[in-house]
């Protein structure tokens, strides 16, 4: 509000040519308030939305969403105009008919456009809504064919007389009915101003009953929402859903052709059917007698469902209780975790693979101690290494786990590896059951239930000498998307073979000096010893305990001068070799050379 003068803001739908017609009671409602009244209009109902927000008008020409606002803010309602017939009207394109299964309906984005469809409340999963920013926008939403219907006021039909592509239809015309609304710094005026000519006062019937359709269009939304969700979640591609009560009696698609079944084969089965053996539990018998009695209850559980390949797949189930077609039932949603889970049991095997091979020191012990741990901690059905012969044959050398004849026909078949040895690098077969006929190996690990492998090349120099080959029960258990994890497996155990190599090497090295006839002694660059080998003890006479942390003085004989001494020293923590013959004393004071 201005000192000298006041705002009169109008409904969007009005035009400035609309407004001359009100040149009457603006100027009433300036000579009563005594001020000048400046006219408002907005571009269209954005801007509205946003000027609301922004500023308050001190008078306002209103449609049913603007009012309601008002009302909160603590306008007053003064009235509405005398005659003034605002009608939502339909209007459609030539080519519509009522017998289409989806109707597209071009309309505002406000919730008043959507009364008219309390008319229809049985209808309105049928509607798919285009909203427009003005009625220009409507009108070229059914001209093109875009919409099939929209809704316009009653002052756009004369602008619409001449279009031939637009039908207008009078049996649907909904009352929309707008109201003048004053400032409460306005208040004291309000009985003065509803004298002037051309405004009616507003009944408070009228103001109930609009209230009392947006409570219904509120209800009426509600429905809707929860329809849709409900269609988006049993539309859904990535999400399973089904409900059960003594069968499962609703499934959708997403969840069908995941599990393999079709309708009639699953509306005989139980949810408990659906559970792989091992988890089905007494929690989950009981929960589910606790819904069907009627107990709601929500739950979440990480389990394994049986698809009817026999492939088994992990879920993570929410579930809680509904009523469907008036009986207690179970409502199930669940997505497909097996990949996330196979991932993390892969890196479970890193886990042990590092632990077995930071304190082994034979490629024996970790080859034993890979397979035990893959069986024994992580479940695997079976697990082996082959060590690779001059030949290219693989020899099965460590295993664990219940191969039930297995690693004897791999010996009788003396197994080649050509292809891992050709490609070197991680082979993975994620489904066993293709080509099985052609492939005696695959036939035989389905018939001992395993249905997906992993073969791990380990390398030593470059070179391959070993491959560990994991089996799995589960179906697309090792896949591409765990490469990653399995690459560096590979690479921890081909560390950990050259390793357990380099100390077996070093161990033998240490023994032969140990054992050597040669002198050797070892100090640091202070000079003190830090180790002397036998030799050392038996020419010298000093026990080696006697050596440690001393400096080699210890053997000066006095016959050689100072400067043999640092250049000895000088040459060797240059780097340098230093070569001499020269006599030392014994511990008997006895000279040695």
């Amino acid at each position: 509000m201005q000192d000298n003068s006041l705002t009169f803001a109008f409904c969007p739908h009005c035009r400035e040519k609309e407004i001359k017609q009100w040149e009457s009671i603006i100027n009433s409602l300036s000579s009563i308030l005594n001020k000048e009244v400046k006219t408002v209009l907005f571009e269209d109902f954005i801007e509205e939305e946003e000027k609301i927000n922004q500023a308050d008008y001190d008078i306002f020409y209103a449609n049913p969403d603007t009012s309601m606002r008002l009302l909160e803010k603590g306008y007053i309602i003064l009235g509405k105009i005398k005659n003034d017939a605002n009608y939502l009207c339909s209007i459609s394109s030539l080519s519509y008919s009522p017998e289409k299964k989806i109707t597209n309906v071009a309309l505002i984005k406000k919730r008043y456009f959507l009364i008219p469809l309390l008319l229809h409340k049985q209808q309105y999963k049928n509607f798919s809504f285009i909203f427009a920013k003005d009625y220009d926008e409507i009108i070229k939403f059914i001209k093109n064919e875009t919409a099939d219907v929209g809704f316009v006021y009653t002052s756009m039909l004369e602008k619409l007389k001449d279009e031939k592509n637009i039908e207008f239809s009078e049996d649907f015309c909904f009352p929309c009915p707008h109201f003048i609304f004053i400032h409460p710094s306005l208040k004291e005026y309000r009985e003065e101003l509803l004298n002037i000519e051309g405004i009616d006062g507003a009944t408070e019937a009228e103001i109930e009953y609009l209230k009392s359709l947006y409570e219904q269009l509120e209800i009426l939304l509600e429905q809707w929402s929860y329809h849709d969700i409900t269609q988006a979640l049993i539309k859904s591609t990535t999400i399973g859903f089904f409900i059960y009560q003594e069968n499962i009696v609703f499934i959708n698609d997403y969840a069908l052709n995941l599990l393999g079944y079709n309708e009639k084969e699953i509306f005989k089965m139980t949810t408990i059917d659906l559970i792989y053996p091992e988890d089905r539990d007494q929690r989950l018998i009981e929960n589910r007698k606790r819904r069907l009695s009627g107990e709601k209850f929500s739950a979440i559980y990480d389990i394994r469902f049986v698809k009817k390949t026999g492939e088994i797949i992990y879920v993570k189930c929410f579930t809680s209780t509904i009523l469907f077609k008036g009986r207690y039932s179970g409502c199930v949603f669940f997505y497909d975790i097996t990949e996330k889970k196979h991932a993390e049991s892969v890196k479970e095997i890193l886990k042990e693979v590092n632990k077995i091979i930071t304190t082994s020191l034979t490629e024996e012990e970790i080859y034993n101690g890979v397979c035990k741990a893959l069986v024994e901690k992580l479940k695997f059905k079976l697990a082996w290494v082959g060590l690779i012969n001059d030949e290219g044959r693989r020899i099965p050398a460590f295993y664990y786990g219940d191969d039930k004849g297995f690693i004897n026909l791999i010996n009788k078949l003396e197994h080649k590896c050509d292809r891992i040895l050709t490609e070197k690098r991680i082979l993975i077969n994620p489904d066993l059951r293709k080509n099985h006929h052609k492939n005696i190996i695959r036939a035989e690990l389905l018939k001992r239930g395993i249905l997906s492998s992993c073969a791990t090349p380990v390398f030593k120099n470059g070179k391959i000498v070993a491959v560990l080959s994991i089996y799995s029960e589960f179906l697309n258990y090792f896949s591409e998307s765990v490469i990653d994890i399995l690459e560096e497996i590979q690479r921890d155990l081909s560390f950990a073979i050259l390793r357990v190599e380099r100390i077996r090497n070093n161990t033998i090295i240490a023994e032969a000096i140990k054992h050597s006839d040669t002198w050797i002694l070892v100090t640091d660059e202070k000079g003190d010893i830090l180790y002397v080998n036998e030799s050392v003890e038996k020419i010298s006479g000093y026990k080696k305990e006697e050596l440690i942390g001393k400096n080699p003085r210890i053997f000066k004989s006095g016959l050689n001068p100072p400067e043999f001494y640092k250049e000895m020293w000088d040459t060797i923590l240059s780097g340098r070799i230093f070569n001499a013959i020269t006599p030392n004393r014994k511990k008997a004071e006895r000279f040695f050379m």
